[in-house]
């Protein structure tokens, strides 16, 4: 079991609130990669967040839809991060 420091918790008003404040907080400037279909309040974070969003499409009726992180991303994904910053 996992403990966490209630010194380390910040409560936000809701969880779109929440990863904009990781997002702006924790991450350096750039496209943000968002899972289609995802969590609906979340598509417009990186508009509000003033970022790039880049689409990464996986198929809604799969059992597993594995997301590439890391350096495991695709070669695709990278260059439409990339065209999507300007």
């Amino acid at each position: 079991r996992m403990e966490v420091d209630p010194e380390l918790v910040l409560p936000t008003v809701d969880v779109t609130a929440g990863a904009r404040l990781a997002l702006e907080v924790l991450s350096d400037p750039g496209s943000l990669v968002m899972p289609i279909p995802g969590y609906t309040p979340q598509l417009d974070l990186a508009q509000v967040a003033g970022r790039a969003r880049v689409d990464l499409v996986v198929d809604p009726d799969a059992e597993v839809a594995p997301v590439p992180i890391g350096p495991a991303i695709t070669v695709e994904l990278r260059r439409a991060a990339y065209e999507a910053a300007g």
